[in-house]
């Protein structure tokens, strides 16, 4: 009986491992990007996001889970939280909602298109348009 339990925990272990490492992989770090022409840091990125600033178009990939972690790591508030803000912007006409995208390479697209555009992309994601750039 001990010996068919330490598998039993060995392979629910592995499995568990498993999934973390995967989980890592679907959701690397998501990072900012702007137009070339659109000269941004960290700072005004955290304002675009909290409403401050309205000189920019936001474009959120469509996975909510990535655009969630992107809004966290520049402002360090939840989603839901920035969400209701925008909502009420929205309905009030004071802004236009972001911009859904299907993937990375239409954000890459839809940003180089857009002098006045502010999205995200994974951390590992190679850039070949010369008219996006990261912001640091």
């Amino acid at each position: 009986m001990k010996i068919i339990s330490i598998l039993l925990f060995n392979y629910t272990s592995s499995i568990i491992c498993t999934l973390l490492l995967s989980t890592q992989i679907l959701y690397a770090e998501q990072i900012a990007i702007t137009n070339i022409a659109f000269d941004l840091d960290n700072k005004s990125i955290k304002k675009i996001l909290l409403a401050k600033s309205s000189n920019s178009r936001l474009y959120f990939l469509k996975d909510s889970n990535k655009s969630n972690q992107f809004t966290r790591n520049y402002t360090g508030k939840s989603a839901r939280s920035i969400n209701r803000k925008w909502q009420r912007l929205v309905f009030s006409g004071r802004a236009k909602p972001p911009v859904i995208v299907e993937d990375m390479e239409e954000m890459i697209d839809k940003v180089s298109s857009d002098s006045k555009a502010v999205g995200h992309i994974d951390a590992n994601t190679y850039i070949e348009n010369p008219k996006v750039r990261i912001v640091k």
